[in-house]
């Protein structure tokens, strides 16, 4: 996203905590703070390159516990015209699907359009705009300014509306989460010792952070799943976090080519199980 903006000849700033993706956006001739943003940071960005018109985050807002620390460095950075602009996973989806694959250690948050508009205005911000995109199964880009500055969306009371319909804060509609959770375990096990038991194999592509949060939870190992292939390099030749399945290159996934395969595309329904014999025919 930056390189395009870089080639478009505006005015940017990555401010990235890892050092080896800082470099390597450095490489590509994309101006990058190498520091976590917070109020510190923003304040010396400020400093030196003056307000900025859009501070902008994907998948990122929700893995920060400072979130009080994130909206005093908006405050300090952004223009009085300004907008803050985050997106990520949807609360609201991850009930309505069972997604409990979302539930990992970098998901620090859950953000509804309720506690966004709670959590800006407790910092100063108002929530103008909430748009519902399809990315890891469900999320909202929350577009935060200022009061008064703009004239806030009719989305944000639609989606408003939609979750006090869902009763989506509710002790009932997460008490049935749960229950659905159980029910997606209990019924992928069983699924997966049938193959095993009838001699069948099942293997799976893509070793994702939400594909340890289910191989874990449902007790998932190398005996109902042979292997995961990935493309990564780093990835292979090791074992996935805790249920120990073995993670090889994509070209064994034709050596021989298993009855079953499972992919993992960061979404809901990561166990999607494809026969070739069936899809062929």
């Amino acid at each position: 996203m930056l390189d395009t903006i870089r080639r478009a000849g505006r005015r940017h700033l990555g401010v990235e905590p890892s050092t080896g993706v800082a470099e390597a956006a450095a490489a590509q001739g994309i101006r990058v703070r190498n520091a976590f943003f917070e109020e510190e940071t923003a304040a010396a960005v400020a400093a030196g390159d003056g307000p900025a018109k859009v501070i902008y985050a994907a998948n990122t807002f929700s893995h920060i516990s400072y979130v009080d620390s994130v909206f005093r460095g908006v405050d300090a950075l952004l223009a009085p015209d300004g907008v803050f602009v985050f997106e990520d996973p949807y609360m609201a989806d991850i009930l309505e699907r069972t997604s409990f694959d979302q539930i990992y250690d970098e998901h620090f948050y859950f953000f509804t359009v309720r506690s966004v508009q709670a959590m800006a205005a407790h910092h100063g911000f108002e929530l103008v705009d909430a748009e519902w995109l399809p990315v890891h199964g469900g999320e909202i880009r929350y577009t935060v300014a200022c009061p008064g500055v703009r004239t806030p969306s009719p989305a944000v009371g639609r989606f408003l509306e939609r979750e006090k319909a869902a009763r989506v804060t509710e002790p009932g509609t997460l008490a049935r989460f749960d229950a659905n959770v159980d029910k997606v375990r209990d019924g992928l096990r069983a699924l997966l010792e049938r193959c095993r038991d009838e001699g069948r194999t099942v293997v799976g592509y893509g070793a994702t952070a939400k594909s340890a949060t289910l191989t874990n939870y449902c007790g998932i190992g190398p005996d109902l799943v042979s292997f995961i292939v990935d493309s990564t390099p780093a990835k292979q030749g090791r074992l996935s976090p805790g249920s120990h399945i073995p993670v090889r290159a994509p070209e064994a996934f034709a050596d021989p080519y298993p009855d079953y395969w499972k992919f993992s595309c960061c979404c809901p329904g990561w166990f999607s199980f494809r026969c070739p014999a069936e899809d062929a025919g």
